[in-house]
């Protein structure tokens, strides 16, 4: 079953694994440690994830009003219940879990600081160099991203499958990830509206929506029964890359800058770090495949990933068919074969070098910040995700 404004079912029949997403949700209550690391907390850090309320002003202020956006309450301790739920038996735990959206908004808030256009602001709320209202939107990103992993969840009924389990337990499956999924969002949504803040409301919701129309060009373009996919090219790959996987850090990146009251040139930086280096981090995944020195034959991969589109586009789509139907034996695709056929040409070295093109990029957007211990994990980040040995 598929509601309107979520994003239609996977077009497999298997129920998708919810482990990530609670994972995602779990560290969201965790992203003050990974702030700390960066930055010695406060007295009043060690007191409550949020400062007081800089309306009020410390005393002997005068009682000043500070410009940056308030903080919305935390709301972690429903979500807390939500955690229970998932890791009660559901899912299980993982050390190897990052929560990178929400570290790379921290960051880059840090590293960005105080805007020098905002000088009547005593800066009242901040802590370790971020805002209170910058630590509420990196939980926001995630719960954002985690809704969408959650309802991405949701199972095709009408293409199951004796083997795939019983029925009902397929539908109760499909009632939690769209309650648990519209859960964290309307959390998100009230988290969004708490911030007071209109363009940054206006941002996070473009964002949402290029992640919903994003998942519908995937599953509108993936590959159907007989293995044959889009002849979606390079540059439509990279649009629909940018729609699913990168909106939402690059938004939120730039969301973290307007908190901050930092100017429009600012703001574009840390937009174009948080496009670039999503879209750096999405090659990479793709490459996983083709790079591992042991990859065992059951794994399959995209066939809309970067390497397979950039094998695509040198080979020709008639060849690129033709390669498809030797790798077929009885109506099912041999992947380990059509993997090698892939590393054999010049995909797989140009998808490195996209990966790479868009590190660079990334890199560059950091000039624009003051070198600080903030700028340069952003920049660490970059090189773990452009590295290739």
């Amino acid at each position: 079953m598929w509601f309107p404004g979520r994003p239609p079912p996977p077009s497999n029949r298997r129920q998708a694994n919810l482990g990530d997403a609670a994972r995602e949700l779990a560290s969201v209550l965790h992203l003050e440690e990974e702030l700390r690391r960066y930055g010695r907390p406060t007295e009043t850090d060690k007191r409550s994830p949020y400062p007081p309320n800089p309306y009020n002003g410390p005393k002997g202020a005068g009682g000043r009003k500070s410009s940056v956006s308030p903080a919305p309450k935390s709301k972690n301790t429903f979500i807390s219940s939500l955690i229970s739920l998932f890791t009660g038996g559901l899912v299980h735990e993982s050390r190897h879990n990052l929560q990178l959206r929400g570290l790379v908004v921290l960051l880059i808030s840090k590293a960005a600081g105080p805007s020098s256009m905002n000088a009547s602001c005593q800066n009242y709320d901040m802590v370790s160099g971020i805002y209170s209202c910058q630590r509420s939107l990196a939980e926001i990103t995630e719960l954002i991203h985690t809704a969408l992993l959650v309802h991405r969840g949701i199972v095709n009924l009408s293409e199951l499958q004796s083997s795939d389990g019983p029925l009902k337990d397929m539908q109760f499956g499909n009632k939690i990830a769209i309650l648990s999924g519209d859960f964290l969002l309307a959390n998100a949504c009230n988290g969004l509206a708490l911030l007071q803040n209109t363009k940054v409301v206006e941002l996070l919701a473009s964002a949402l929506m290029d992640l919903v129309q994003g998942v519908y060009h995937e599953n509108s373009t993936s590959a159907k029964e007989n293995h044959i996919t889009e002849d979606i090219g390079i540059s439509t790959w990279k649009e629909q890359t940018f729609l699913s996987h990168g909106a939402l850090l690059a938004k939120s990146c730039q969301a973290a800058m307007e908190l901050a009251k930092h100017d429009a040139d600012v703001q574009d930086m840390a937009f174009q770090y948080g496009k670039h280096m999503a879209m750096s981090h999405k090659i990479n995944s793709d490459l996983q495949p083709f790079i591992k020195e042991k990859t065992s034959d059951s794994i399959t991969f995209n066939l809309n990933s970067a390497p397979v589109v950039l094998h695509q586009e040198f080979l020709g789509r008639d060849l690129w068919i033709k390669q498809i139907r030797e790798a077929q034996e009885k109506g099912r695709l041999d992947y380990a074969k059509l993997r090698e056929t892939i590393k054999a040409g010049k995909g797989v070295t140009s998808a490195i070098d996209l990966c790479r093109y868009h590190g660079n990029k990334a890199l560059e957007a950091l000039e624009s910040f003051p070198p600080s211990e903030a700028r340069s994990a952003l920049e660490n980040i970059v090189f773990a995700v452009t590295r290739f040995s």
